[in-house]
């Protein structure tokens, strides 16, 4: 057993100095290679979605006007033109823009439409996402009021 030991012992020596007189890197010597192009990494996009809430009565009267505000809520930095949010109008209504003011616009109002249905039934806007900068998202639910005669 003795032997053995010794064996190993004097083994582990050789090979320790071996390594140590080689032109091996070690753990510490070792370096990125110089010839490869180092390229930073590309910034994250971050996008950004605003949740929109549309605010009507959820029935009205056949040919009666009603104002249907879109509001968002939460801050905009860079809000969009109202013509931005304006939708594709449906058949049998009438359905204009209607100005906004500065004062609403602070207060997160983003679209004022007028509306006046021409038939009863369901007038219904559809959900829709706008996506405006490349990084901005706008998430506009669906609308749906009941228009009675």
């Amino acid at each position: 057993m003795k032997k053995l030991f010794l064996t190993l012992i004097i083994f582990l020596t050789f090979f320790t100095d071996v390594f140590a007189q080689s032109n091996w890197p070690m753990a510490t010597e070792i370096r990125p290679r110089e010839d490869l192009p180092l390229q930073p990494a590309a910034p994250e996009k971050r996008i950004t979605t605003h949740i929109l809430t549309w605010e009507a009565s959820m029935e009205m009267i056949l040919k009666e006007r009603q104002i249907l505000t879109l509001r968002a809520n939460s801050q905009i930095d860079r809000l969009p033109p109202a013509s931005f949010f304006m939708p594709k109008v449906p058949q049998n209504v009438i359905l204009a823009s209607a100005p906004v003011t500065p004062y609403e616009r602070s207060r997160g109002i983003v679209l004022k439409l007028t509306l006046i249905p021409l038939s009863a039934g369901l007038f219904t806007l559809p959900a829709n996402t706008l996506t405006h900068d490349e990084n901005t998202r706008f998430q506009i639910p669906a609308l749906n009021v009941l228009v009675k005669e």
